[in-house]
């Protein structure tokens, strides 16, 4: 599907999130649930881990999307903005590019720890306020509300971070920015187009470890 193909940064930064899980705890024989899994980026670097796909479970409202995704482990169509309901306890939770969509953040995060095993861990990459500045400032339209950094450090460890740079092309097919314009009643005239295909714009996503 064109997401999976185009979706070159959010892949990088699954794969980053899955290596920096792994270099603290041994990802077999876990109980793992992606949350907003999209494409199944998480569950792919898991079971290239040695992870087995039936110990994975992946959550996202989208269900073409989890179409290609089951390959990687079990699927749940659902939204992570609604109560979840799981029988079952959870060793590691994963988000990757997905909970900046949370209605609230810190709520969503307290009730995902709900469905920890003891000793669990959850952890998960977000874009941090700033992440394509440029691209919203060409278009002239209000940028979407990311969360600061500070207010992150409020409920979470940080483990790492970094600011990545990427050409906005690639960006603006991998956020898929034509549905932004859209739901800000914008058209992207051919100039601001031309001025998007060579702006570079930055991203700056967070990595962090939540117990």
């Amino acid at each position: 599907m064109p997401y999976q193909t185009n979706a070159v940064l959010q892949k990088i930064i699954a794969q980053k999130l899955v290596n920096l899980a792994g270099r603290q705890i041994n990802l077999c024989n876990q109980n793992i649930l992606d949350v907003g899994s999209g494409t199944g980026f998480i569950a792919q670097n898991l079971v290239q881990t040695g992870a087995k796909p039936s110990s994975i479970f992946q959550i996202d409202r989208n269900p073409e999307a989890l179409n290609y995704a089951k390959q990687f482990g079990n699927v749940v169509n659902t939204d992570f903005n609604k109560p979840l309901s799981f029988e079952q306890k959870f060793d590691v939770i994963f988000s990757s590019m997905a909970l900046q969509w949370a209605e609230n953040l810190y709520k969503t995060l307290t009730h995902l720890q709900n469905f920890l095993s003891e000793g669990g861990n959850i952890f998960f990459a977000i874009p941090l306020q700033g992440s394509l500045q440029e691209i919203y400032d060409i278009l002239e339209i209000t940028s979407f509300p990311f969360p600061k950094m500070e207010d992150m450090m409020e409920y979470a460890h940080i483990i790492h971070t970094q600011t990545y740079v990427e050409n906005s092309y690639i960006a603006l097919k991998n956020i898929h920015i034509s549905n932004l314009v859209l739901q800000q009643n914008t058209y992207i005239t051919k100039n601001k187009l031309i001025l998007l295909k060579k702006v570079i714009t930055t991203w700056n996503v967070g990595f962090f470890k939540l117990k």
